[in-house]
C-alpha cells in the first residue's frame, strides 16, 4: 500500500468533508460526525501510520470498528495502524457500513514520533495478569485510557489472532528502585481472552532495566525490586482497565 500527499479521504452515504483551517477534516452527516486530528506515517515503513480521531455518533450506544471492535458511541482513538482505512458499521457485519475514512497523511508537525513496539512473537507465556471489565463493549475505551494514563505512549492494535485482539505498547518508564537505575516495561493486552468471555483480558509483559550509564538492557531477575515494582504496575494497570480509570 503506498500513502501518499497530504489530504484524508471519506467515503460516507451521501455525506461530505471539508478541510478546516486548523488541518481537521470533518465529516457531518447530521446523525454522526468524525474528526480527524491528525494521521502521519513511518519514514521507515510508510504502511505503518499513527491515526488520531474523534467521532459522535447520534442515537446510538455503540458502534464497530471494523478489525478493531465494538467501542462506544462516542470516543476518541489514538494508536498505530497499518490499515489503510477506519471503517464504522452498524454490527459486526462487514455489509453493515456507516461510514469509513480512507487513511492519508495530514500535515502536523512530526515532533511525537512513532513508537518502536516490541513484537507479538517476544512476549512470553507468562507471567500473566488476568482481568474483565464490568460493561460488554467497554474494553478498547478502558483500556486506551488505562494506556495513556500509565505510559504516555501509543499503542499498535493492529495484532489479531485466532478473533483475540492484541494491544501492544511500547516501552515506557516505570519508576526504579534506584534513581541511578532505569525500569521500563511494555505490555500486551488480549481480549476477549478467553475467547468465550468478551469482557474478559490478559496482560502479558517485557519488562528490563540496566544503569543509566550502560547501552545494555537486562531482564529484571525474579523477585528482585525491579521485577516486584513491574508486578505491582502491571496489577495497577489490570485494575485500572477493569474500572475504567
Amino acid at each position: 500500500m503506498i500513502r501518499s500527499g497530504l489530504t484524508l479521504a471519506f467515503c460516507c452515504h451521501f455525506s461530505c468533508f471539508a478541510q478546516s483551517p486548523g488541518g481537521r477534516v470533518l465529516v457531518d452527516e447530521g446523525n454522526y460526525r468524525i474528526t480527524i486530528h491528525h494521521v502521519f506515517c513511518d519514514l521507515r515503513e510508510p504502511s505503518r501510520c499513527r491515526i488520531n480521531y474523534s467521532y459522535r455518533f447520534e442515537n446510538r450506544t455503540s458502534v464497530h470498528i471494523a478489525g478493531f471492535g465494538e467501542v462506544p458511541a462516542t470516543g476518541e482513538f489514538d494508536y498505530i495502524s497499518r490499515m489503510d482505512r477506519v471503517t464504522f458499521l452498524e454490527t459486526t457485519d462487514p455489509k453493515s457500513v456507516i461510514a469509513f475514512i480512507e487513511v492519508r497523511e495530514t500535515a502536523v508537525t512530526r515532533g511525537d514520533p512513532i513508537p518502536d513496539v516490541p513484537s507479538y512473537e517476544r512476549f512470553p507465556e507468562r507471567p500473566i495478569v488476568v482481568g474483565r471489565v464490568a460493561e460488554s463493549g467497554m474494553f478498547l475505551a478502558h483500556a486506551q485510557q488505562a494506556l495513556k494514563e500509565k505510559f504516555r505512549s501509543r499503542y499498535d492494535p493492529d495484532t489479531m489472532r485466532r478473533n483475540i485482539r492484541y494491544l501492544i505498547s511500547d516501552y515506557a518508564d516505570i519508576p526504579p528502585p534506584h534513581p541511578n537505575r532505569q525500569l521500563q516495561v511494555a505490555v500486551m493486552i488480549s481480549n476477549p481472552d478467553p475467547i468465550e468471555d468478551s469482557s474478559a483480558f490478559r496482560i502479558r509483559w517485557i519488562a528490563r532495566e540496566k544503569n543509566r550509564l550502560e547501552d545494555d538492557w537486562r531482564v529484571p531477575k525474579p523477585g528482585s525490586d525491579s521485577a516486584l515494582l513491574v508486578d505491582r504496575f502491571v496489577h495497577s494497570l489490570c485494575k485500572d482497565i477493569e474500572v475504567g480509570n
